[in-house]
């Protein structure tokens, strides 16, 4: 058990290293792009803090702000995830539940594009795993530690996105309708206890007046709903299998019992968000943790092994075309794909702003985009004399020179009144602003984007009152 543990271990690791050559090539989308800029208080749009997520991506800018640093810690966290969706498949089904439970998850397309995306979805997708193998553990043992894990790491999966609150749902409404007898019990109340200490910490902040209540990005990942709808087909050979293994189960173990009813109610929470909200397919595999699971339990239980084989070969082709896609022209919806030609931007628009000064746009994905990929000079102005002396003596200049990206706005969510705004089609937009300049259009190329138009203005005194 010990070696099959540490081969798991070390192909994690490979798969790990896998992503973080991807992380490293793959130009930032504009989600990534927002949620970098919110974390340093660069993205001026009126949308809710990003929780956990903003607060990683804060302190390894200070190490560095290009693709790698900035992905790492979503690397990191669903390569820790998959650690433990493998031991939570493993104490159902014995090692070859473990690793078929493994490879389901990591070859799952939304897990894929979530190892390399700096958004809250990896940070969910960790806090997910860990509250489900707490759960199977406190049902396997009644220990008191496992419901109080569980607890705490559904309320921190809160911290990062609202969808946490979905976590401790499940539990709550197993035990209300198998289970009520321990709805009372000391092990089950800590747990509770545990959870509500994030959202009680969450709506103290908001109500002393620090707004830490993650919230969701403000534009669509898979925008195409034809995009969902396949993955909704794809996924339903799955589903079956999971459900067959429950009718089959008759709910004769109490970990298994729970891990069933939290598959369904996953499965409702996603179809209920898809109905009153656009739902981005990398949060799934939270909602979908127990069919992880589940998956490698029955699989080690059953002789299914050539049907779950298709599942994995399909896997498989998705989810090496979704990365090889995104390197290569190769179709896909427009909200994976990431494009090159926005790195392009700095050279123009770092002639535009001198010292200060924003970058505006009609959408806060392009605007996003333009200030991540642009990085403007500032001149410190209040260095004290000697260091100004020792600084003109060493390099010819006066004050020491940092480099910073631009705030990113819309025309009327901005903390400046002068910048740069940038449109890529025929509504220049100009109408936002008292002043406004036309500086010039640029045309960039990349081998694979082909090229694009940029109409640049300069605009000085914008209409925010």
């Amino acid at each position: 058990m010990l070696k099959a543990n540490k081969t798991a271990v070390y192909f994690i690791m490979a798969f790990a290293s896998f992503q973080c050559w991807l992380a490293s090539v793959l130009p930032f989308r504009g989600d990534e792009a927002y949620f970098f800029l919110k974390s340093v208080n660069l993205a001026w749009f009126d949308r809710p803090h990003p929780g956990i997520s903003a607060l990683l991506l804060n302190w390894v800018s200070k190490i560095g702000d290009n693709h790698f640093i900035l992905r790492l810690p979503s690397v990191l966290a669903m390569s820790f995830a998959t650690v433990f969706v493998y031991k939570s498949a493993l104490l159902l089904g014995g090692c070859i539940g473990g690793w078929t439970g493994l490879l389901l998850f990591i070859l799952t397309p939304a897990v894929a594009q979530g190892y390399i995306t700096a958004t809250p979805a990896p940070y969910l997708i960790l806090f997910s795993a860990v509250t489900f193998f707490f759960w199977i553990k406190a049902f396997q043992t009644d220990k008191i530690n496992y419901f109080i894990g569980a607890g705490a790491a559904s309320g921190l999966a809160v911290f990062t996105h609202s969808y946490g609150y979905f976590l401790i749902c499940m539990p709550i409404l197993y035990t209300l309708i198998f289970n009520k007898k321990i709805l009372f019990e000391k092990n089950f109340i800590m747990s509770l206890i545990f959870f509500s200490v994030c959202p009680t910490t969450l709506f103290a902040g908001k109500f002393l007046g620090y707004p830490i209540v993650p919230g969701e990005i403000p534009f669509i990942f898979t925008e195409h709903p034809m995009f969902l709808l396949g993955l909704s087909i794809l996924s339903v050979p799955i589903i079956i299998y999971v459900l067959e293994g429950t009718i089959n189960s008759r709910f004769k173990i109490r970990e298994l019992n729970f891990l069933n009813i939290s598959f369904l109610f996953g499965i409702f929470f996603i179809i209920l968000l898809n109905l009153v909200s656009n739902f981005d397919f990398r949060y799934a595999p939270a909602f979908l943790m127990p069919v992880f699971i589940l998956t490698g339990a029955f699989f080690a239980r059953k002789d299914n092994k050539m049907f779950l084989g298709t599942i994995l070969i399909i896997s498989v082709f998705l989810t090496t075309y979704l990365n090889i896609g995104q390197k290569e022209n190769l179709p896909m919806p427009t909200g994976i794909k990431a494009s090159a030609v926005y790195q392009a931007i700095d050279a123009p628009l770092s002639k535009i702003l001198t010292n200060s000064g924003a970058i505006f746009a009609l959408t806060s994905e392009k605007a996003s985009l333009y200030a991540f990929n642009t990085k403007i000079k500032i001149i410190d102005q209040n260095q004290g004399t000697i260091t100004q002396i020792i600084n003109f003596m060493i390099g010819g200049k006066s004050a020491p020179e940092k480099i910073k990206h631009p705030e990113a706005c819309l025309p009327k969510e901005c903390s400046q009144r002068y910048g740069a705004f940038i449109s890529e089609n025929e509504d220049n937009g100009t109408k936002y602003f008292t002043n406004s300049d036309y500086y010039g259009i640029f045309r960039l190329t990349t081998p694979k984007d082909g090229t694009k138009s940029f109409k640049v203005y300069t605009v000085i005194d914008n209409a925010v009152p």
